[in-house]
């Protein structure tokens, strides 16, 4: 069923891209400041900003949770192309899995990690077509194991090389909270210890390489990407002499970039007004990276400020009609 779920996957692909996505990630701004540093601001209405992060939460949740490999199974949307119907039967689903406590846990959804995760995976998977390397599912297990692991984990193909993308999001009530939290996830804190470290990427990646991938193999790029991705299985799960890791990805040239994703409310929509913020971030990392041992890599910030207050927009998403 390998390439009726491709074709399933890439329909809906489109559809979310063509009739969710320009409703938050509109108008990209760059900062050019020798990183890539982007922000999304719509602007419309709070009523509407509302509606459209709902809309993108309620239809994305079921692709987000779902394992790709089980599209064919739902009636409502292996045959299906009219964009009004893949609109309800997305919706549909998305409310089955948000009632299923063996999916998700809602009991308190205010206080809920699944919404800034949710966009961050959206933002890769759909506004970029990058590629999830593991479902929700899958990278969840990790966090069980005294240790939080990376929000979203993605691969592409570029440069002729491997890219493995590495992510943090954060879903906050404003800019500096979010902000300083990220940078709580780069350098550590008494509570946790920092992403950014030789031990917990070793640890991280060696937990990543030893799960199933998400990648389909229809398109070429993407049969690179598993296969060189099959190597770097093979050589850390038969790794001697203390050859970690970071080793093997240096071995074959693999590029990470580690991506800083957050939304808040604000009242500042262009990046130049919260340079001082991609400024912070931007140091620590630089600060924490040089003692990790990669050899290839970069990073990306990436801000969405709101109108709504956030507590006002998980609202409107964890409402179901």
């Amino acid at each position: 069923m390998i390439e009726k779920n491709y074709e399933i996957f890439m329909r809906l692909r489109n559809y979310y891209e063509k009739k969710c996505a320009p409703l938050v990630f509109y108008g990209e701004q760059k900062l050019e400041n020798g990183y890539t540093c982007r922000m999304y601001f719509f602007d419309t209405t709070i009523e509407k900003e509302l509606n459209n992060y709902k809309k993108i939460f309620q239809e994305y949740l079921f692709l987000y949770i779902r394992n790709h490999d089980k599209l064919f199974c739902f009636d409502n949307i292996k045959d299906e192309y009219d964009e009004d119907k893949i609109s309800n039967a997305l919706y549909l689903n998305g409310k089955k899995i948000w009632d299923d406590e063996s999916l998700i846990i809602t009991t308190n959804p205010v206080t809920l990690g699944i919404y800034g995760e949710l966009f961050d995976e959206f933002y890769l998977n759909i506004v970029k077509k990058e590629n999830i390397l593991l479902t929700y599912s899958t990278k969840n297990t990790f966090n069980t194991r005294n240790i939080k692991g990376c929000d979203t984990i993605g691969a592409i193909w570029e440069d002729d090389g491997l890219t493995l993308i590495l992510s943090e999001c954060k879903f906050y009530a404003d800019i500096s909270g979010a902000s300083h939290s990220l940078i709580d996830d780069i350098t550590g804190t008494n509570n946790e210890k920092s992403h950014i470290t030789k031990e917990y990427i070793n640890r991280y990646l060696g937990f990543v390489v030893d799960q199933p991938h998400s990648i389909f193999s229809n398109d070429e790029d993407n049969k690179k990407i598993i296969s060189i991705y099959e190597k770097i299985n093979h050589d850390i799960l038969n790794s001697q002499n203390g050859v970690t890791c970071i080793d093997v990805l240096n071995k074959y040239k693999v590029k990470i970039r580690f991506d800083f994703f957050a939304i808040y409310c604000d009242d500042a929509y262009t990046p130049i007004e919260r340079k001082q913020y991609y400024d912070a971030i931007k140091t620590a990392f630089n600060r924490q990276i040089k003692d990790t041992g990669i050899v290839n890599y970069s990073m990306e910030i990436i801000f969405i400020p709101t109108k709504n207050k956030s507590t006002e927009v998980k609202r409107s998403m964890y409402t179901w009609d």
